[in-house]
């Protein structure tokens, strides 16, 4: 039976059982994870006699009851817990995980830092504090009067310089590193690119394109958008979803994702000893390593060029374009369109039909183009998630195409002239165009005159009142999508809208 050993990071669990306390010092509450939302059944899982595990029910765990997570089994998707039963730490299986719900509260550090543990034990204050100066004996450890807030320096009298808590080692033997800081007041934890430089070396994983990093393995809230090529290590593992830890910036984060945006990292190599090692292309002995050994088995990131497209990806992000594959070449795309894209190949810029243009953001997908619809007001807000309260990033200017990523709880997630955000999905027009329509051309013209300087309006929807999305002049080649009422909406220059067909020349 295949298990996989899940990574406890926070530390409680971790600490505690090793500090001078005994356990009977602290109640179950207090050493406890999660608890029980509702009651679920309880299983045990047995071998059968053709060597398949066997799942057979041994009865319930009632609301309320505190757990610890042990393991989870992926052939049979049950999870291992542990519970206090008459004063004993007993284990048993379970399949309901969303019964279940964290305990854990997050404990500040004046220093930027923090550690999360049990609600029980912040509760204790004495407790809490006893806990701490066992867990970090070279360290003075005070409640701040007045605040939740604790003081943390070096014993010797200095102030602590740098992050209170350092990364802890599990019982696994893998590094499991503390979760983000959080901010205290205006403070912003100082990057670690030492520590960041360290995890990458470590990482077995690599993203192999952008995604939507989740709260929850149900990915019902999003928390972050995560690069292309970020480095990550895996938490927990969920079968087709995964909670990662990762570095942005020098910070450490966590989040949930797919399990197919993996790429493995490490190239295996044999040694002089026979021995089969890893060494991620991040270590700056790589190059020396792998010229040295013989090669059993080359990083996936390698092979896929993926530092070629975190490169091209980096190009667009400065120059607010997007990236895309195009057949076996990723390219620029300079200008998305409905009908047809502007892309930038070999340093040149040429026109492609927009089918043919396959995400860079998500696996084998064709680019899903919309466009901005804002009649009344003209411009739409761009929201860091998928929430009416959220910090907008920026408006978006009515009429203009976008990539679209996904579409979540009346939400869709964009990309606005290379940022990535949340619009309302009504705020989103999704014309039925095909290359297959056979889209007629034109020319901008006023009394049939294509010359000069006069400019033509054009507008969101076919409606003299609808907002202006642009102004092109006389002269502007369009492509025609659709005709309404004498209006024809028109795309030119990464802008979709309604023009009046009398100031258009047709070729």
């Amino acid at each position: 039976m295949k298990k996989i050993r899940i990574v406890l990071c926070m530390a409680i669990c971790l600490l505690l059982p090793l500090t001078g306390l005994a356990r009977n010092q602290l109640t179950w509450e207090q050493r406890s994870t999660n608890k029980l939302t509702r009651a679920v059944f309880t299983y045990v899982i047995e071998q059968g006699e053709d060597g398949t595990p066997q799942v057979r029910e041994t009865g319930s765990l009632p609301a309320g009851t505190h757990i610890v997570f042990a393991d989870y089994d992926r052939d049979t998707g049950l999870s291992k817990v542990v519970y206090n039963k008459s004063g004993s730490e007993t284990e048993a299986w379970i399949r309901d995980r969303d019964a279940l719900v964290s305990v854990m509260v997050r404990v500040n550090f004046d220093d930027g830092s923090h550690q999360d543990f049990p609600e029980a034990l912040v509760n204790d204050k004495g407790a809490l504090l006893r806990i701490l100066r066992q867990m970090y004996p070279n360290r003075t450890i005070n409640p701040i009067e007045g605040s939740s807030t604790f003081h943390t320096a070096e014993k010797g009298g200095g102030d602590s310089s740098s992050t209170a808590f350092p990364m802890h080692d599990d019982k696994s033997g893998t590094t499991s590193v503390q979760d983000e800081p959080t901010p205290i007041g205006d403070r912003v934890p100082a990057p670690n690119v030492t520590a960041q430089a360290k995890f990458q070396i470590d990482s077995p994983w690599r993203l192999k394109q952008t995604v939507t990093g989740y709260a929850d393995a149900h990915k019902t809230k999003t928390s972050s958008s995560i690069p292309i090529g970020t480095y990550a290590q895996i938490i927990m593992d969920y079968n087709d979803v995964v909670q990662i830890g990762y570095y942005q910036n020098g910070v450490y984060h966590k989040a949930h994702i797919d399990r197919a945006a993996l790429l493995n990292n490490f190239t295996q190599y044999r040694n002089q000893n026979g021995e089969i090692l890893n060494i991620s292309p991040a270590d700056p002995l790589y190059e020396k390593t792998v010229s040295e050994n013989e090669i059993t088995y080359l990083s996936d990131a390698v092979q896929t060029n993926l530092d070629e497209r975190v490169a091209l990806s980096l190009e667009a992000a400065k120059k607010g374009v997007t990236v895309a594959q195009l057949g076996d070449e990723v390219v620029l795309v300079q200008q998305l369109g409905l009908v047809q894209s502007t892309v930038l190949s070999d340093g040149e810029e040429k026109n492609v039909p927009t089918t043919n243009l396959v995400s860079n953001a998500s696996e084998q997908a064709e680019i899903r183009a919309a466009v901005i619809y804002a009649p009344r007001t003209g411009k739409c807000s761009l929201r860091a998630t998928a929430t009416p309260n959220s910090k907008v990033i920026r408006q978006c200017k009515a009429g203009t195409v976008v990539q679209v990523l996904s579409t979540e709880n009346g939400y869709s997630k964009i990309v606005y002239h290379g940022t990535e955000g949340y619009v309302l999905s009504e705020c989103l027009y999704h014309p039925d165009v095909s290359i297959s329509d056979g889209h007629k051309t034109g020319i901008l013209a006023y009394y049939g005159k294509t010359n000069g300087s006069t400019t033509i309006n054009i507008r969101n929807s076919p409606d003299k009142s609808s907002a202006k999305v642009a102004e092109w002049k006389t002269g502007t080649p369009i492509t025609i999508l659709s005709h309404e009422d004498g209006w024809m909406m028109v795309e030119a220059n990464g802008v979709c809208g309604y023009v009046l067909g009398e100031f258009i020349n047709y070729e």
